[in-house]
């Protein structure tokens, strides 16, 4: 499966036609692919933008459809959050995209990706009282990006319009910090202060966390999402 722009947006899934329609039930590549969409054209070197909003988005939006449980969505993340710290690293995260399919790290580079997609999402709307979120810089930047379909857009260009969109600076400031460290994203921290753990494989959400309201909104139905 992959998602392309030449000649229009489109995605290839290969599918084995013998397989029963509930080995589909469940499955996130679809929406992760799409999510592709989203936003425009994005440099090559910058996979962990890339892949890290379709990594976060896919467990979120599937959430938001009904697809999932919050709880499910949750646990998809925390353990996936989890797998990408232990993967192999030890180079600043923007050395590693720029060149993830030479050195195969991608379970790294997709997961701080993610990580960041997280964190940023959980700082813009702490910043600005959820007045703006994620979703919201990424919508500037949806309507942006199809002024000039032909434009490919770095990482310092997509963090300048995030932080003009939600008028604050957290998201350069978050991603410039982690693009420069050899260290994956403190998401254990964000983690915490939403009140997300695992416990026997599964998230135990804690309805008591500092930020369990705001964890709450971020996988709320689409049809409460304003």
């Amino acid at each position: 499966q992959r998602a392309a722009r030449g000649g229009g947006a489109s995605v290839l899934f290969t599918v084995n036609p013998d397989a029963p329609p509930t080995s589909f039930d469940g499955n996130w590549v679809a929406v992760h692919e799409f999510v592709h969409f989203i936003h425009p054209v994005l440099a090559d070197d910058d996979a962990w933008l890339r892949e890290g909003l379709a990594t976060y988005y896919q467990e979120v939006l599937r959430a938001r459809a009904g697809m999932q449980s919050p709880q499910e969505a949750w646990t998809r993340l925390a353990r996936g959050l989890h797998a990408g710290m232990a993967a192999p690293g030890g180079r600043p995260l923007g050395d590693e995209s720029a060149r993830m399919h030479d050195r195969g790290s991608y379970l790294r580079v997709y997961w701080a990706g993610a990580a960041l997609a997280l964190m940023g999402d959980v700082e813009i709307r702490r910043a600005t009282h959820g007045r703006s979120s994620l979703d919201t810089v990424l919508r500037a930047l949806y309507h942006e990006g199809h002024a000039d379909p032909a434009r490919v857009w770095t990482a310092r260009d997509v963090s300048a319009l995030f932080d003009r969109a939600a008028g604050t600076s957290v998201w350069g400031e978050l991603t410039r910090r982690a693009l420069r460290s050899p260290r994956f994203p403190d998401v254990d921290r964000t983690l915490r202060e939403l009140g997300v753990r695992i416990v026997q494989e599964r998230a135990a959400l804690d309805p008591r966390a500092p930020l369990a309201p705001l964890r709450d909104a971020i996988m709320a139905r689409a049809d409460t999402v304003r």
